[in-house]
């Protein structure tokens, strides 16, 4: 399918957010750089409807505009960046880190098990490929695959089951 709103098909990637600081924030109009990394992070976790994205235009894409549910992945992925950060710039978790997880409804084995899968994943994890093509079973059931050029795919055709 192409790539259309209409059709809700979205590019196969996945966005990993990046641990790095936010530079600045905006104050009654001025960017204020003197607050602490932490005070921004937890700033930024309870200000969900200030991204730069819109909530509502990532509910009509991706939940038939339902904002809670993204709502929620956005509080889980806010959190998971919190407390990956602590983790590997201060070198410790502290307990304001351990309760963000816990109010966006994550664990640290949790936190742990996604930043993996989004930054470490193998090839096995990132792609997922059927077991094998239909034509290769054709092939080795009828000999020549041209003979069913017109009914290849992926997978077994099942015949529906008709009554009771």
């Amino acid at each position: 399918l192409p790539l259309h709103p209409e059709f809700r098909t979205m590019a196969m990637m996945f966005y990993v957010p990046p641990l790095s600081p936010v530079v600045s924030v905006i104050e009654q109009g001025l960017v204020k750089l003197d607050l602490p990394p932490e005070q921004v992070d937890f700033e930024r976790f309870e200000s969900l409807d200030k991204a730069r994205i819109p909530i509502r235009y990532l509910a009509n894409l991706f939940s038939l505009g339902d904002e809670e549910p993204i709502r929620r992945i956005l509080r889980k992925m806010l959190a998971i960046r919190i407390y990956k950060r602590r983790q590997s710039v201060d070198g410790a978790v502290d307990d304001a880190t351990v309760q963000v997880l816990a109010k966006a409804g994550a664990t640290v084995e949790e936190a742990e098990a996604i930043y993996r899968l989004t930054t470490l994943p193998t090839i096995e994890d990132r792609f997922v490929f059927p077991p094998y093509h239909r034509e290769m079973s054709q092939e080795a059931i009828y000999g020549d695959p041209l003979a069913r050029k017109g009914e290849t795919g992926l997978g077994y055709l099942q015949a529906p089951v008709r009554g009771a």
